[in-house]
């Protein structure tokens, strides 16, 4: 089975998480996630989520620390989903890839569908600061 390498990073301000529901046109269309992608061959996990943030939102971010690494298998693939907490230098007001940008905060992020590699993430993020 393949396995994709995924980086996605946190932002937090205050007692809010930064998130980014999927557009239509994308698959897991509609479900909401932290923002990052797929690691290119010769591509450092923190190089990709640069990139990434950058070409789905044009902004620059500043990456911190670790925070999890879990795995999501599905029919045909298993992800492997790499989170870091970043801040950006400034908010993103629109992304090339979802319909809709959320500050939400951290006790009601269970109220919203997320990507499923994304759901173990939420919940560490709701034990962890909460």
């Amino acid at each position: 089975m393949n396995t994709i390498r995924v980086v996605a990073g946190i932002a937090v301000s205050g007692n809010k998480i930064f998130m980014a529901r999927r557009s239509p046109d994308k698959s897991l269309a509609g479900l909401w996630e932290f923002p990052g992608g797929k690691v290119e061959a010769n591509e450092s996990d923190e190089e990709a989520l640069k990139r990434e943030i950058k070409e789905e939102f044009g902004k620059e971010i500043i990456i911190g620390e670790f925070f999890h690494e879990n795995f999501h298998t599905d029919a045909d693939k298993t992800i492997k989903l790499i989170s870091y907490f970043m801040a950006f230098h400034d908010f993103p007001k629109e992304s090339t890839s979802h319909d809709k940008l959320k500050w939400s905060k951290i006790e009601d992020l269970n109220k919203y569908d997320f990507c499923p590699p994304d759901v173990e993430v939420v919940e560490k993020l709701i034990s962890h600061l909460s």
